[in-house]
C-alpha cells in the first residue's frame, strides 16, 4: 500500500514546476519577416531591420552581419557602428569610437577625432548617454546637428598632480568632467586638445579624451590616465524611428503596409521637431513585432498569471485583456485584494446603511 504522504508530496512538486510549465508553453512571438534569419551571433535581429534587403524595411534598416568575428558580430548598413542590442521600443545599443590626443612625442601628437553621422531614421539618445572628458589638460567639444542648426557644448578638465584625481567620481574632482547632450542630434563630431601639450602632466597622464558613452557604462578612475588609451569603443544608445521624411501617425495610416495601420498597434510621432517619423507599439494585452503584419498577438493573461484577478483560478482570457469572477456566493468585480466579499455582507451592510438613514 503507498504511503498517504505520497499524494502531497506529488502535488507539491506539480505547483512547484506549474509556473515553469507555464513558462514554456507560453507563446513564441516572430520577431524578423518569414524566411529571414533572425540571429547574427548571439544578437536578435527584429524588423525593421534586417540583414539583407528583402528582410529590412529600407536600407536604412539594413545591418551587416560580420562572420570574420567569433561569434559573428552586427553593424549597422556597411559601416564600423558595432551593434550590440536592438530594441522595439526604439532603441539601438552600439559602440563608438573614442576621440583622443597623446603626447607621448611633444613634436608629432598622435590624434582621432571620429566624424559620427547618422541616417535620418536614427538620432542619439541625449537622456541615457553622457559626454565625458578625461585628461589633466583637456579641452573638449561636442558638435552636432539638429536640421540644418548646429548644437555644441563641451567641458574642461585641469589636474596638476595625480594625487588631485578623484577616484570614482567625474566632475567632482580633477582629471575628469562631463556635461549631457543636446537632444535630437543627427550626428556628431568630437574634438580634444591640450593648452600645454600635458607637458607638466606627462608622467602620469600623456593623453586627453572625449566621448560619449551610456550613462552607467563608465566609472573614472586614476588609472583611466593613462590606460584609456587601450580602450578603443564604448557603449552608447541610439533612437531610431520609421516612416519616410514629413511622415507622421496620421498620414502613414492611409498606408496599408504601414505598422500604423496595423490590428492591435498604437502609433507615436516622434518630438523631434523636424523629423516627421514615427514608432510603433503593441497595444496593451498583446505582444510581438508591431512592425510586422498582424505582428501584435493576443497575450493569456490567465496562463502567465499577469492578471491581477482575486482568484486567479477564475480568470478568464479575451481578446486582448481577461475577464475576473468570484465565487459561488460572492460578487464584485473579481479584481484586486478586495475584489470579491460575501453577498450576505455586502447586504447586511446595505441594511445597516439603510436602518441608520432611518433612524
Amino acid at each position: 500500500m503507498s504511503s498517504p504522504f505520497i499524494l502531497p508530496i506529488f502535488f507539491a512538486l506539480f505547483l512547484s514546476t506549474t509556473p515553469m510549465l507555464l513558462l514554456l508553453e507560453a507563446k513564441s512571438f516572430p520577431l524578423s519577416k518569414p524566411n529571414c534569419n533572425q540571429n547574427c551571433g548571439n544578437i536578435t535581429i527584429p524588423y525593421p531591420f534586417g540583414m539583407t534587403e528583402n528582410c529590412c524595411l529600407n536600407n536604412n534598416f539594413l545591418i551587416t552581419c560580420n562572420s570574420s568575428y567569433s561569434p559573428p558580430q552586427p553593424f549597422l548598413r556597411h559601416s564600423n557602428i558595432n551593434v550590440t542590442n536592438i530594441s522595439l521600443d526604439g532603441q539601438l545599443h552600439i559602440l563608438k569610437k573614442i576621440a583622443y590626443i597623446c603626447y607621448w612625442n611633444a613634436d608629432l601628437p598622435k590624434s582621432n577625432e571620429p566624424i559620427f553621422t547618422l541616417n535620418p531614421q536614427f538620432t542619439i539618445n541625449s537622456t541615457a548617454n553622457k559626454f565625458i572628458a578625461v585628461g589633466c589638460d583637456t579641452s573638449a567639444f561636442l558638435q552636432g546637428y539638429l536640421g540644418a542648426r548646429r548644437k555644441t557644448t563641451g567641458c574642461i578638465s585641469f589636474c596638476d598632480y595625480a594625487s588631485d584625481v578623484s577616484n570614482g567620481t567625474c566632475g567632482g574632482g580633477g582629471g575628469c568632467c562631463q556635461t549631457s547632450i543636446p537632444e535630437n542630434l543627427s550626428n556628431l563630431n568630437l574634438s580634444v586638445s591640450s593648452f600645454y601639450n600635458h607637458t607638466y602632466v606627462t608622467d602620469f597622464n600623456p593623453c586627453s579624451y572625449a566621448f560619449v558613452v551610456e550613462e552607467g557604462e563608465f566609472n573614472f578612475s586614476l588609472d583611466n590616465l593613462m590606460k584609456l588609451k587601450s580602450i578603443e569603443k564604448l557603449p552608447m544608445v541610439l533612437d531610431w524611428f520609421v516612416g519616410d521624411n514629413n511622415e507622421t501617425c496620421e498620414s502613414a495610416r492611409r498606408k496599408m503596409t504601414s505598422c500604423a495601420s496595423q490590428n492591435n498597434t498604437i502609433c507615436m510621432d516622434s518630438k523631434r521637431p523636424d523629423s516627421g517619423r514615427y514608432r510603433c507599439f503593441c497595444k496593451e494585452g498583446y505582444q510581438g513585432n508591431p512592425y510586422l503584419v498582424n505582428g501584435c498577438q493576443d497575450i493569456d493573461e490567465c496562463q502567465l498569471n499577469t492578471n491581477n484577478c482575486t482568484h486567479k483560478e477564475l480568470c478568464v482570457n479575451e481578446e486582448g485583456s481577461y475577464r475576473c469572477s468570484c465565487p459561488k456566493g460572492y460578487e464584485g468585480d473579481g479584481r484586486g485584494k478586495e475584489g470579491c466579499s460575501p453577498k450576505n455582507k455586502r447586504l447586511l451592510r446595505t441594511w445597516i446603511l439603510a436602518a441608520g438613514t432611518y433612524i
